[in-house]
């Protein structure tokens, strides 16, 4: 066989090769299609099977995440569930920060969202002066609304009208993996332990902090007492996640936690101990307190610091909402630097 044929042989099986390459390839892509279109559907499946408190607490972790700020609940919301509050702040072309009020009305439904069911939320949102309403569902809208929303958005009026549908929600939670874990919305082990990297890395940071303090000669007692509790969050809630494949609070305090720093008044109940001790030796350190009182009431707690030699930089405050998540409780703040709400979800 001439060479030249032969070359061209060689080529033809190449060329032969590299479609059947492509050719694979392209069944493995829809195949992940596949999966990930079935894993919608298992993750939009479990958040429809939670009970209204756990939606509506997966709601306020995930519009949070989202970027939300100051959020409150607001009890009872139109239909008697709770509905949440923020802000969210943006600049325009000339550098003025604007600031819109947002409405979340989150809401488990068996069927499609008619426009009066809408309508109904709108008013109410009205009336709180709220610029944006977000409605979260499990469902959609039904079409005649998705155009009643389309028509009222194009009118310019208010508030405008955001939606997070069912479909919306497992591209969601898949890209806050802490919040999957949460939830128990991830079925990937490694997916599930990976998600507890920041609260490893800040555990890192504490440590290697204390460290560098002995060079020094100075004992680091906040920090090492702020290693090892959130060191015990992190070993319960990989237990957890390993167990039951999300967060399963447990082991109540029957007592206020034995830091000597800490004045503890009001109920005990109800609280995770490994959580409320990650949570306030972290915010000692955090801002530098000589002490800490609590003042704990149901599932709401004060918490005053004394002393604090610093302020919760942007960073601190990520690092607090770190903590909080894996400790179960929500954030709010009656003073920046001095009082601060805990809630337990």
């Amino acid at each position: 066989m001439p060479f030249l044929q032969r070359r061209l042989t060689l080529k033809d099986r190449l060329d032969t090769v590299d479609l059947h390459t492509a050719a694979a390839l392209g069944m493995l892509r829809r195949s992940e299609r596949i999966r990930d279109t079935m894993l919608e559907g298992g993750i939009l499946d479990i958040i429809s099977a939670l009970s209204p408190s756990e939606f509506e607490n997966l709601t306020y972790d995930c519009v949070r995440a989202s970027g939300l700020r100051n959020l409150v609940w607001r009890t009872p919301g139109a239909d008697g569930g709770r509905d949440i509050e923020g802000t969210a702040s943006y600049r325009d072309v000339s550098g003025h920060e604007c600031i819109q009020t947002w409405y979340v009305e989150c809401k488990r439904y068996s069927t499609s969202l008619s426009w009066p069911l809408v309508y109904e939320k709108i008013a109410h949102a009205d009336v709180q002066g709220a610029d944006v309403l977000l409605v979260v569902t499990n469902s959609n809208p039904s079409p005649p609304c998705e155009n009643e929303i389309a028509r009222w958005n194009s009118a310019k009026r208010r508030p405008i009208i955001r939606f997070w549908r069912g479909y919306d929600l497992p591209a969601l939670i898949r890209s806050h993996p802490a919040i999957a874990a949460a939830y128990g919305l991830s079925d990937s082990i490694t997916q599930l332990h990976a998600s507890l990297l920041p609260l490893s890395f800040l555990i890192s940071k504490i440590v290697q902090g204390a460290h560098v303090a002995t060079e020094f000669e100075v004992v680091p007692r906040s920090g090492l007492e702020a290693g090892a509790c959130l060191s015990e969050l992190l070993s319960q809630r990989l237990d957890d996640l390993d167990r039951f494949g999300r967060i399963v609070p447990s082991g109540q305090l029957n007592s206020a936690p034995a830091f000597e720093w800490l004045d503890w008044e009001g109920t005990v109940s109800g609280w995770e101990e490994v959580g409320a001790r990650a949570m306030l030796a972290f915010l000692k350190i955090a801002t530098g307190s000589s002490s800490v009182k609590v003042s704990a009431c149901g599932a709401e707690a004060t918490v005053t610091l004394t002393g604090a030699k610093f302020e919760l930089t942007a960073q601190a405050l990520a690092d607090l909402e770190t903590v909080a998540h894996w400790a179960r409780m929500e954030v709010g703040f009656r003073s920046l630097h001095t009082a601060i709400v805990l809630r337990r979800t």
